[in-house]
């Protein structure tokens, strides 16, 4: 797939602009481990896998734990500081908006102003269907198609060997799964949802196999339980309880088409202890049994 970007006075002369991914890696972080990039020529895709840390951001500090994705202005300056007990993965795609035609492609990407390939006219940026600022979403690491893609663009990516036609559908895929990760989490009035809010859904879904209360989740968010209510309202036009509710329902769903864990574990894994208790949550929000839901998607 290939997205035309619409550059308007700085599009090229006969056609716009292709993005391409030119750099694609996983980096496990060590204990309280610091990293600086003072300017990076891209728009990186951070995506936070496992553990925790924080990322400050052109001056600006931002909580990064697992489930927590960042879509990275053109020339960022970045510092990452990993969680002394649970330091973060983190993959990394990074994009070039308007890379030249003519140049061929070399899978480097310039981290700083002294590298040779910084401020180069053959790669700028350009206006994405996302836009050109931060943006930030969640998502969940063990499933769906947005973790999917990141795997296989990470695992995929051949150093060594540039393909321009493969990595200009890269990242064309990831750029619609973005927009539509954002599509998917709409704020009003605003132009990014709050990192609390993030935070909070990170926090979720590292914790779905056990009963979460909303006292503890205007904890994580460092609010009232009346200001996560009004979070959530404005920003997912839900209850945080319905909200937490869908996610034990999509993960159940998974484990019940992909898996062949017992009924009464898939339970488990969602934090609802009593198996009947659960088959009731499960129908009333999916409108099948459990074990009809199985049935229905079939095997291999």
């Amino acid at each position: 797939m290939t997205i035309s970007i619409n550059l308007s006075s700085r599009a090229r002369p006969g056609g716009s602009a292709r993005p391409v991914v030119a750099y694609a890696n996983w980096f496990q972080f060590g204990a309280s481990e610091r990293q600086v990039r003072p300017q990076v020529e891209s728009r990186m895709f951070l995506s936070v896998h496992r553990g925790s840390g924080t990322l400050h951001i052109n001056g600006r500090t931002y909580p990064a734990p697992a489930g927590s994705w960042f879509f990275l202005p053109w020339a960022h300056a970045i510092e990452y500081t990993a969680d002394a007990s649970d330091p973060f993965l983190v993959g990394g795609i990074h994009i070039i908006p308007d890379h030249a035609p003519g140049i061929p492609l070399r899978n480097q990407v310039a981290h700083s102003n002294a590298d040779p390939l910084a401020g180069v006219p053959w790669r700028r940026d350009a206006d994405l269907p996302c836009g050109r600022g931060l943006r930030q979403g969640s998502f969940d690491p063990s499933l769906g198609r947005l973790s999917g893609l990141i795997h296989y663009l990470i695992e995929s990516f051949n150093l060594a060997r540039p393909d321009r036609r493969k990595q200009e559908q890269a990242a064309g895929w990831l750029l619609e799964e973005i927009s539509i990760n954002l599509r998917q989490t709409p704020s009003k009035g605003s132009r990014s949802v709050p990192a609390a809010l993030f935070q909070v859904e990170a926090y979720v879904r590292q914790h779905l196999h056990r009963p979460l209360t909303v006292p503890e989740l205007a904890k994580v968010a460092n609010c009232s339980v009346a200001g996560i209510h009004r979070l959530f309202r404005l920003c997912r036009q839900e209850t945080p309880a319905h909200w937490v509710a869908a996610q034990r329902i999509e993960r159940a769903s998974h484990l019940l088409r992909t898996t062949r864990t017992p009924i009464k574990g898939v339970a488990g894994e969602v934090g609802i202890a009593d198996p009947f208790q659960f088959s009731r949550f499960f129908k009333r929000h999916n409108g099948h049994s459990p074990r009809a839901y199985r049935i229905r998607q079939g095997i291999l």
